[in-house]
């Protein structure tokens, strides 16, 4: 379980969590658990020539964590197939009340060949709980694409892996929506796709 509070440079204009913050969030979450685990990316790379790459991610609010919220969290396994890794967080008021939910897919990737490795001889079978969520399917048609938001990625943008950080994604999303839909709107659920 690990505590948190939602600061002032966590949160948006409406003082509402800023996406790239929770996702931030969830990601050091997951990087604790997989640590408990023993299997950690640094770990990985130096005895199995391999790291975690996130290629989904899924939220759903039961509200929205605001500025001087106290959360606590809960990670957990949820779910392992030959090569994807599913884990869930739970975030909840000190009241015990749930406040979000997130669910990610990990895959294991070689730092050689940049290809999908199964998780076999690494996840051992007392770290399972079934609790399998499911990810959409999405049809993708490039073609029907509008570009609305382009960006020069940065040294800042950069993890360990030499990934732009999974979590920059959210910031990106968060910029090509623009003040006026976060305005006007609320996100009560939203799944993110890592494609390539």
């Amino acid at each position: 379980t690990n505590k948190l509070k939602i600061q002032y440079s966590n949160v948006d204009k409406h003082l509402n969590i800023r996406l790239f913050c929770l996702a931030d969030f969830v990601q050091n979450n997951m990087t604790d658990l997989l640590g408990q685990m023993n299997v950690a990316n640094e770990w990985l790379k130096e005895q199995h020539g391999a790291f975690w790459v996130i290629s989904k991610l899924k939220v759903h609010f039961d509200r929205c964590p605001v500025f001087c919220d106290e959360l606590s969290s809960e990670s957990f396994v949820s779910g392992c197939t030959k090569v994807r890794l599913n884990i869930t967080h739970n975030f909840s008021d000190m009241a015990c009340n749930r406040v979000f939910v997130a669910h990610q897919e990990l895959c294991m990737m070689d730092v050689v060949t940049r290809k999908i490795r199964q998780l076999k001889s690494i996840i051992e079978d007392e770290h399972m709980i079934s609790d399998e969520v499911s990810f959409s399917k999405f049809r993708w048609n490039v073609e029907e694409f509008t570009k609305v938001y382009s960006y020069i990625i940065m040294y800042d943008d950069i993890d360990s892996n030499g990934h732009v950080n999974n979590a920059k994604y959210l910031s990106f999303v968060a910029n090509a929506l623009g003040s006026e839909f976060f305005d006007n709107n609320r996100i009560i659920d939203m799944e993110i796709h890592y494609i390539n």
